[in-house]
């Protein structure tokens, strides 16, 4: 068993067997899972695997959140948060997890 977040554990040789992306997919459904305050919004390259872009051979280290700056942000190996002030209209649910728009997502990236 391989842990990807707190309490959540996959086989690891299913998981390796993955490419980068859905590798990401299964990090990003974790970290849904442990979603609990409601306002952290999947961004970055979390947001770009969502959106189905190619990763060109990048391996994120982390599922990267976007949090409002306003109270205190802690990141973990596998999680990083970041302050970022997103307008409602920069922000998504296409895929029943909240992530940012397609415009906002490839921004950040770049």
């Amino acid at each position: 068993m391989l842990r990807i977040q707190r309490n959540r554990y996959v086989l690891a040789e299913q998981f390796d067997d993955l490419w980068p992306e859905a590798r990401h997919l299964v990090e990003i459904a974790a970290a849904d899972a442990e979603r609990k305050d409601g306002t952290s919004v999947f961004s970055y390259q979390s947001a770009a695997v969502l959106w189905g872009l190619p990763l060109a051979r990048h391996v994120p280290d982390a599922v990267h959140v976007s949090l409002p700056a306003d109270g205190r942000l802690v990141s973990r190996a596998a999680l990083r948060r970041h302050a970022d002030r997103l307008e409602p209209s920069e922000i998504t649910n296409p895929f029943d997890v909240p992530c940012t728009t397609l415009a906002r997502t490839l921004w950040d990236v770049c």
